[in-house]
């Protein structure tokens, strides 16, 4: 059990690390992406806009995800900043679903993002225990 308990939480930071690190290389690289979610621009300053306001904090996260992996002893700390991060993210859609009315696509948004936000959390909960959980 302890075994699969390992598993679960470097594997939240493992999906922290590459699921965050490729949508912030995707709103880098290609800030038009947004479009499919009904958002429209057509300037420069929009599309950077983008690229900072969606492209940056996925990148972040990516490399505190990365950071968790790589410096061990600071592994439950950074799952913790990500997993924070996702809740909030979930919460946020969860407020906007209440607020502005629940359309198609804010509903698929919440089941992707609560699931992350789960699994994170799991993650969490696996690795709470460092004197219980072997880590390497």
């Amino acid at each position: 059990m302890q075994r699969l308990q390992a598993a679960v939480f470097w594997l939240g930071l493992v999906y922290g690390a590459v699921a965050y690190g490729m949508l912030g290389i995707l709103f880098l690289l290609t800030p038009e992406v947004i479009n499919g979610s009904g958002v429209v621009f057509g300037t420069a300053h929009a599309a950077s806009a983008i690229r900072v306001g969606y492209g940056a904090p996925f990148i972040s996260l990516a490399v505190i995800s990365a950071f968790g992996l790589v410096r061990r002893q600071h592994a439950f700390l950074c799952l913790l900043i990500v997993a924070g991060f996702s809740l909030a993210v979930t919460l946020a859609r969860m407020f906007a679903i209440g607020f502005d009315g629940a359309t198609e696509h804010n509903l698929i948004e919440l089941r992707d993002e609560g699931g992350s936000t789960i699994f994170f959390l799991l993650a969490l909960l696996c690795g709470r225990k460092r004197n219980r959980v072997s880590y390497s």
